[in-house]
């Protein structure tokens, strides 16, 4: 009686003993009853280890409050992006579901410039699947502009200094992504001016006499055929002629003209 006594004294305190824990050799600690999931630095039920066993990977499962399991490394896991396993159509998988973290909360995107999939939480304005400039879109994942220091021809750029772009003297790319010339607008050390168009004065005379005199043509005919002739004049030029117009616009342009030439 007294050798029951001490046998059963004894069960009670081996139970009594048993750890609520076990601590894996990778350092995870599981409940008790648990096994150490090591492809998944977790931990596992027998149920989620059994339901995987003989089965391929990613192959459906089940266990209690998991309904629509796959088999991963043969491991029972929820299946879907945030399962720490990388499914089917998945770039990445780190176990939750945010942006921002190196992968994206979809698991679509590790969040790198040049995989093709633009990660706005990451400043990417575009991402063409490369890491070239001046194909539409940066080797940084930003949208081509004039002053980011890359030419970029199908936006009809010919220079871009970046940060030197200027509209002064002498500088060697303008702000328009163009390299300086006659007709920029700038008066630069081997110009004596630059009114920004290649029009000279003696041409510019005869196009606004060209003009006067059609004015004048308008004036003289028929009510109809000058209604005609006035809403040309006023397509090409975007002003209505009168009968003073030609002749003040003669004046001026003869004036303006005149200074040019003196100029040279």
């Amino acid at each position: 009686m007294r050798t029951c006594a001490a046998c059963w004294l004894c069960f009670l305190a081996t139970a009594c003993l048993q750890p609520a824990t076990v601590t894996c050799m990778d350092g995870v600690v599981c409940p008790a009853g648990n096994v150490c999931d090591y492809a998944h630095a977790g931990c596992a039920t027998s149920t989620q280890i059994s339901e995987c066993q003989g089965k391929d990977e990613q192959a459906a499962c089940a266990y209690p409050g998991v309904s629509d399991g796959a088999c991963f490394d043969g491991v029972c896991l929820p299946a879907g992006c945030g399962n720490g396993s990388i499914d089917t159509l998945e770039v990445c998988d780190d176990g939750n579901r945010f942006h921002g973290d190196g992968c994206s909360a979809d698991c679509l995107s590790n969040e790198m410039c040049g995989n093709g999939f633009v990660d706005v939480v990451k400043g990417e304005a575009c991402d063409d699947g490369n890491l070239v400039s001046g194909d539409g879109c940066q080797a940084s994942c930003a949208s081509p502009v004039c002053g980011d220091g890359v030419i970029d021809a199908d936006r009809f750029e010919q220079c871009d200094d970046g940060p030197a772009n200027s509209d002064a003297v002498d500088a060697a790319c303008r702000t328009t992504c163009q390299p300086r010339r006659c007709g920029d607008g700038v008066t630069d050390t081997n110009e004596t001016c630059d009114d920004g168009n290649l029009v000279s004065a003696a041409t510019a005379a005869v196009a606004i006499a060209s003009r006067s005199k059609r004015a004048a043509t308008v004036l003289s005919m028929s009510p109809r055929a000058s209604s005609a002739m006035t809403a040309m004049w006023s397509t090409e030029t975007g002003v209505r002629p009168t009968a003073r117009l030609p002749i003040a616009v003669t004046a001026s342009a003869t004036r303006r003209c005149s200074s040019n030439a003196m100029m040279g």
